[in-house]
Formats: structure tokens, sequence, C-alpha cells
């Protein structure tokens, strides 16, 4: 069947083989049947599926019976009788005392729904707050008051976010700098560069009289801290420790 596609697209007079369903003509006829060779749509069994009901194509027989692809994968996954809603359903976690809780949202909310993150002052969204220095109170990075000025980085008028030693420096700019660690052109240690020296050259913050190196305290991997001075992984691992152990 390849060799006829090849010789036809070669410019040759062959006559090109052809699914006995469909009519199709296709490169690849893997399926034989009374009438002739079916191609892969056409030659794959449907049937009514055992578990759900509905007719569809039959991925493969099981112990349970004749199965299609989507409840085929849902049988690989854990199921229990939830102890809320009473449903069997895939388990997504469990209660302290080990009864079941199904993948439903009103059985077994994300951690975050749950209040992990503070709330903020202004607008009472969950997220991210760091206290503001100036009234003391948990703002997110929305609702904080920023003055607008010339970024020390791009060069362009922002707001802004983080004030190191090369400037006033915008939220893009402290992202990416923050992201991408380069070569200390003093120390040659791979940190996030927030200062610069009198020729241009990119200085880390031990090196121009700042401490902080931006590392996580669990992992040590430099870069954009999350929350306590660890990273977004850490953090996420922490969260939902956190809400594995409250039982949920």
């Amino acid at each position: 069947m390849r060799l006829a596609h090849l010789l036809r697209d070669a410019g040759h007079p062959v006559a090109l083989p052809y699914c006995a369903a469909c009519r199709a003509s296709v490169p690849t006829l893997t399926y034989s049947a009374a009438d002739g060779r079916r191609c892969n749509r056409c030659g794959t069994p449907k049937g009514s599926c055992d578990w759900c009901g509905k007719a569809r194509t039959i991925s493969r027989p099981t112990a349970d019976g004749r199965l299609c692809g989507t409840c085929a994968g849902h049988r690989r996954e854990p199921r229990d009788r939830c102890s809320r809603c009473s449903q069997i359903r895939p388990v997504r976690r469990r209660t302290a005392d080990g009864s079941p809780l199904c993948s439903a949202p009103a059985c077994a909310p994300p951690p975050r729904s749950r209040g992990l993150a503070p709330t903020c002052s202004a607008c009472g969204k969950r997220t991210r707050c760091p206290p503001n220095a100036s009234s003391g109170q948990q703002l997110c990075w929305t609702c904080r008051p920023r003055p607008t000025e010339i970024c020390a980085s791009c060069g362009r008028q922002r707001k802004v976010s983080v004030r190191w030693p090369l400037g006033p420096v915008c939220e893009g700019c402290r992202v990416r700098v923050l992201r991408n660690a380069t070569h200390c052109a003093r120390c040659v240690r791979v940190l996030p560069c927030i200062g610069r020296a009198p020729d241009g050259r990119q200085l880390c913050g031990p090196c121009v009289g700042v401490p902080e190196i931006f590392a996580c305290k669990k992992c040590g991997t430099t870069g954009q801290n999350y929350d306590a001075s660890i990273c977004n992984t850490c953090a996420s691992r922490n969260s939902w420790c956190t809400a594995a152990s409250s039982g949920w």
C-alpha cells in the first residue's frame, strides 16, 4: 500500500488501494474485514461501553467488560464512595480519619480556597500580600501605592516595584533579573545582579552591600522567591502539606 502511494507520487499511473468502508485512499489499511481492508477509523471496533453505556470506540476488553477510552482511563484511578456526596468517583484526597473525598470542587476544593493565602486589606482578595512599610497593612501588588519613576534597568517610565542599589526598578525588570541569574563581574558567582559597577558591569547583592542573595532557604535555588524566602516550588509543597495535614 505504501509502495503504491510512493509510485503514485512519483508520477506512475498506479491504482491506489482504498478503505472498504469509507472508500478513502490512505497509506495504512491496518484492519482486515470480510469486505476488504479498512483504515484505522473504520476498522477500530465500536460498540456500547459496558461502563457508561454510550456508543463509542472500544479501547480494549478488560475484566470489567468492553470499555471506551474515557472509561478505561478512569478505571485506572482509585475509586471509592465519597464521604460527602456519597457518589462513587475517583478519590482526590482523604480526610484525617481516612475517609475518601472525590474530585468534585464542593467535596475537595484546592488548598487556596481554604484561605492559606493572606487577604488584601484593600480589595479583599486572597493572594500574596507583603506588609506595607508606611501603613503596616497587607496589600496586594495591585493595591500597593507605587510611585512612577524612570526604571534603572529598562529606562522606561514605570511604577516602581523595588529599589535596588542600581536604582528604582519596575515589576517586569524585577522579575526578569531574579529569574535570570548571571555571573557577577566581581565575585563570578551566579546570582541575581541587582547592582551595577561604575563601568556598567553587573554586580550581585553581596558585592554592593546587600547581604540578600535571593536564594531559597530550603532548596538553595537562586531566583524569585514566593514568600518567607522560599521558592515557588517549596511554597507550593508547603501549602499542599498543610492542606493534607488539616484533612483536605
